[in-house]
């Protein structure tokens, strides 16, 4: 249902977390990594991104598991 990515050292990260890996990556989108960090925003970040794959994925009609 979430993004996921995988970091140099091999570790796995999920929703928001893999956002803020990929972003850190892209020079234009630094400064939002950056945003999404910050201790106050990060956790209603999650929380946003959470209701939002839920209410994506439940729309994806060629998305179906079992």
């Amino acid at each position: 249902m979430s993004l996921h990515a995988i970091d140099e050292e091999g570790k796995l990260y999920k929703g928001i977390d893999a956002f803020i890996i990929i972003w850190q990556e892209l020079s234009y989108w630094k400064i939002l990594a950056f945003i999404m960090k910050i201790p106050i925003i990060n956790p209603i970040a999650k929380f946003l991104y959470q209701r939002f794959a839920v209410w994506r994925y439940a729309r994806l009609n060629y998305c179906e598991v079992d």
